[in-house]
């Protein structure tokens, strides 16, 4: 056990042990492996509740944002990640107002980026070991971009936005006992706020992108409509199209019909013809036609006279 008169004043009087807190069960109980090298702790199974005595609580959560950024990335539904962190949040601080003095609440995000400064914090060596162990058991902060649409999201729940606020401004400031740390954070949350500010123009400039790409879709939609009018207008005329196109055909055929019988009609009047062509040359050829001619001559004549 840590001496005492080292200890961090709050815990000076622990005799209770220490009791540790984290939403990611493998964070806490390395927290409580660690700790455990000078404090006597116990973990939390549920949510903290402070109750008389001495015990100290120690509080280890994500941001609202980062939270709701790993619960998404998780698989879980919107509604209920919401209402789990706002749960988580409420109960630290709820122990936090009441028991300022035994409550300790840190922020992942600041034991993710000073874990030394953490371990310092509460009188642990920070050998390589122990940091490898700590810095393993922390999970990896979400991408920009989540985190900004993240927040975004968090301004339209003004109960969560407010409880956001109060943790933020109740955290344990362990990485601000240096100076240099603390320029450091601070600009770092400069470089955040730039980062930000280009990510909302992104956003901007996407949802432009966006609102061109639904008036395309929306003109090619009404062009399909368009499309799908025409082509039922052509299915309606086909019927009739296609009833015209066999009167056409039959027609046709008729036609055909009609041709071949009369070529063939021409073709046996064209034989009767020169039939009887050949019969009447025969006629005027033969031999008792040109001796009645006298006859006929006279015949002709004596018409003529009367």
């Amino acid at each position: 056990m840590a001496d005492k008169n080292t200890q961090p004043a709050a815990w000076t009087d622990a005799d209770n042990g220490v009791a540790v807190w984290a939403n990611q069960a493998d964070l806490a109980e390395v927290l409580r492996d660690i700790l455990g090298i000078s404090y006597d702790v116990r973990l939390c199974q549920t949510r903290p509740v402070v109750h008389q005595g001495n015990t100290v609580f120690l509080c280890v959560l994500e941001a609202p944002a980062v939270a709701l950024c790993q619960a998404i990335c998780n698989g879980t539904e919107l509604r209920s990640a919401l209402e789990d962190i706002r749960a988580d949040i409420a109960a630290a601080l709820a122990c936090w107002r009441t028991a300022r003095d035994r409550v300790v609440l840190v922020d992942v995000a600041m034991l993710r980026q000073e874990p030394e400064s953490f371990l310092k914090h509460f009188n642990i060596d920070a050998d390589d070991e122990t940091l490898n162990r700590l810095r393993g058991a922390i999970p990896s902060a979400p991408d920009a971009v989540c985190q900004s649409l993240s927040r975004d999201r968090l301004q339209f729940d003004a109960d969560l936005a407010v409880l956001a606020g109060e943790f933020s401004a109740a955290v344990l400031p362990f990485a601000a006992a240096d100076p240099d740390m603390a320029l450091q954070l601070f600009l770092d949350g400069q470089h955040d706020a730039e980062e930000r500010s280009l990510l909302r123009a992104q956003q901007h400039s996407m949802y432009e992108q966006m609102d061109a790409l639904y008036r395309g879709k929306l003109h090619l939609e009404a062009q399909l409509e368009q499309v799908h009018m025409e082509r039922q207008k052509l299915a309606d005329k086909q019927p009739l199209l296609a009833k015209a196109l066999r009167d056409c055909e039959k027609n046709l055929k008729q036609e055909k019909e009609n041709r071949a019988t009369a070529e063939h009609l021409a073709e046996i009047w064209e034989q009767e013809n020169h039939g009887l062509r050949a019969e009447v040359h025969k006629l005027y050829n033969s031999r008792s036609f040109r001796l009645m001619a006298p006859l006929r001559f006279a015949r002709r004549i004596l018409r003529g006279n009367r």
